[in-house]
């Protein structure tokens, strides 16, 4: 006997052989493929058949007239009709975990019987999963940096009731106005739709009991000197997070970490704090952020969004809810494959920029423009199109992601030599940082003057220009500022998206680009948006006798500023002779 459950699963008896079964199951569209429920004489459960079996068996022998119920799996994890969808899969994950002795498995189908153990149907409890996350419409996010914020706003403007958590009292009290802290398009516009609907709030505390899903997107700094990583604020959120969840709830690490804090670190603070156990009791992913400053509210729709989970329970609620976000997901097999994503794809860029910064201090020594040289090395070319060089690489997670990514030296490739090749890639791009200011010790040696004599008007004041932010972590402006400032210089700057408050309240000088420019004695464009250079630039740079101008983006045609005597270009690599 073969019949089709409701759910279009294979319900059989005892005695089929296993030969009837394959052909059944040979029929995708028409059977819940892989797997057939056993039955007796009175429709109860005997087992259940799978793939696995089937194969398994397959492999040692060749013969098929055999009943199924001599190959089947007895006693099959299974579920009654009057449990709910949390006891359903309470009882898989339970059974799971038994019958694998706590590694990972397969399990997806469970038989549904009812009083007397006769078979009803087949529910597939990964549908089971996604369904009850999609009842989770409650989220919390830790930590409202550029991360958590963008995260936060975009869940919430698609439907989720979403909670942002953050120490900072004064930060939040703005957060509620929907007076953004981070310079963000379309983040303003999604934030005050979002909390006028009442799907949108900060707070200082986890104080909702009712919530299913947590994200700890919380700040990993790591230690200028030392470039050890200081995970304090990860270890509180991860406490807090812990003596707050709930049997089924979903936890999301968002923060970039070391590879293997979240198995070492995260964990066990959540089972700890909780009492749970991982996959027993709840559910944890690692899913790093990889949106660009400028691009957040759109990328957050469009980028694969990255699972890393150590069970397979944790994988399917992690990706029902990050399917409510967009369709492009990428599983990865483990936390520390997860975390190894972030680290990869931000060290290589980092690594990328070093290497046309390296060529641009080799360039230095034939007083060659490094833009003109890449530029022609990549015309007409598409293999490896060269990255433009720049005065340094900023940013919060270039300057820190190459150092988290090669902090384990015992993991070095080469012993005895460099610890890794992106910590290599991130000094010199360090290096490259301090190429402007050896521009102005050449200019100064043509002058006969010294540097603390020098008025320099620094122009580009974010630690990037497009896509356009106000974010100024790891900002090279910044650096060359105060190194200026600390030489004896009179320092001042712009930017044309940080206005002359956040500026002033940074310490820094702010002047407006006709003052700074008529005042200075150089110019340093550090970084590459075009709105810092106004219309009426070049009709200042006539008026000046002499200036050195410093186009670290080459935003400028040098040949339209050396028209001009006594101004002198310098970019990367080239100074006018």
């Amino acid at each position: 006997m073969i019949k089709k459950l409701k759910s279009k699963a294979l319900i059989v008896s005892e005695d089929t052989s296993l030969k009837d079964l394959l052909n059944a199951m040979g029929n995708r569209d028409d059977a819940l493929y892989g797997i057939a429920v056993v039955v007796d004489n009175s429709n109860k459960l005997s087992g259940v058949i799978n793939n696995g079996d089937i194969i398994r068996y397959i492999a040692n022998n060749d013969v098929l007239d055999i009943p199924v119920v001599s190959i089947m799996t007895t006693n099959p994890i299974s579920a009654n009709i009057e449990d709910s969808n949390e006891v359903i899969l309470r009882k898989m994950r339970n059974g799971m975990i038994n019958k694998s002795k706590g590694k990972k498995d397969k399990t997806r189908y469970l038989p549904i019987l009812n009083q007397d153990n006769v078979v009803l149907d087949v529910v597939d409890c990964y549908s089971l999963t996604e369904s009850a996350i999609k009842k989770f419409d409650k989220v919390t996010v830790i930590g409202q940096g550029f991360v958590g914020l963008t995260l936060a706003t975009a869940l919430a403007n698609i439907g989720h009731e979403v909670t942002g958590i953050d120490s900072d009292s004064s930060l939040v009290k703005k957060l509620n106005m929907a007076n953004p802290h981070i310079h963000e398009p379309k983040l303003i516009g999604m934030m005050k739709q979002s909390i006028s609907n009442g799907n949108l709030k900060f707070t200082n505390t986890i104080n909702d009991d009712s919530n299913r899903i947590y994200v700890i997107a919380v700040g990993t700094p790591v230690d200028e000197t030392t470039k050890k990583v200081n995970l304090t604020a990860l270890k509180e959120a991860s406490i807090s997070v812990g003596r707050k969840i709930k049997l089924g709830d979903l936890i999301l690490l968002r923060s970039t970490v070391p590879v293997g804090t979240t198995n070492n670190v995260v964990k066990p603070i959540l089972e700890s704090e909780s009492g749970l156990k991982l996959s027993h009791d709840f559910s944890l992913a690692f899913s790093p952020e990889r949106t660009a400053e400028g691009k957040a509210m759109d990328e957050l729709f469009s980028l694969p969004q990255i699972i890393g989970a150590n069970d397979s329970n944790s994988f399917h609620k992690a990706n029902a809810f990050w399917k409510t976000l967009t369709s492009n997901i990428v599983e990865v097999e483990s936390f520390e494959a997860g975390e190894f994503v972030k680290l990869l794809n931000n060290s290589f860029r980092d690594l990328s920029f070093s290497f046309a910064n390296e060529f641009a201090l080799k360039a230095n020594y034939y007083n060659l423009n490094a833009f003109e040289i890449i530029k022609a090395a990549n015309e007409g070319y598409i293999r490896n199109p060269i990255p433009k060089p720049s005065p340094g690489v900023g940013g919060y997670c270039l300057t820190k992601d190459p150092f988290l990514y090669s902090i384990d030296t015992s993991q070095t490739v080469i012993k005895g030599e460099c610890t890794s090749l992106s910590e290599y890639g991130r000094l010199i791009n360090q290096f490259a940082g301090k190429y402007p200011i050896k521009s102005l010790v050449e200019y100064c040696k043509r002058l006969n003057r010294k540097l603390n004599e020098l008025n320099i008007f620094i122009i580009g004041v974010a630690f990037k220009g497009l896509p356009e932010t106000n974010d100024t972590r790891g900002s090279v402006s910044i650096d060359i500022y105060n190194q200026l400032a600390s030489m004896g210089c009179l320092v001042s700057c712009y930017d044309s998206v940080i206005n002359e408050d956040e500026l002033t309240s940074a310490g820094l000088s702010f002047k407006n680009v006709e003052r700074g420019v008529t005042e200075a004695d150089a110019v340093l464009i550090l970084n590459d948006h075009p709105e810092n250079i106004t219309n009426n630039f070049f009709e200042l740079l006539r008026k000046k006798e002499q200036l050195m101008i410093f186009d670290g983006w080459n935003l400028l045609d040098k040949y339209q500023v050396e028209q001009y005597s006594g101004l002198i270009y310098s970019t990367m690599g080239y100074m006018t002779k």
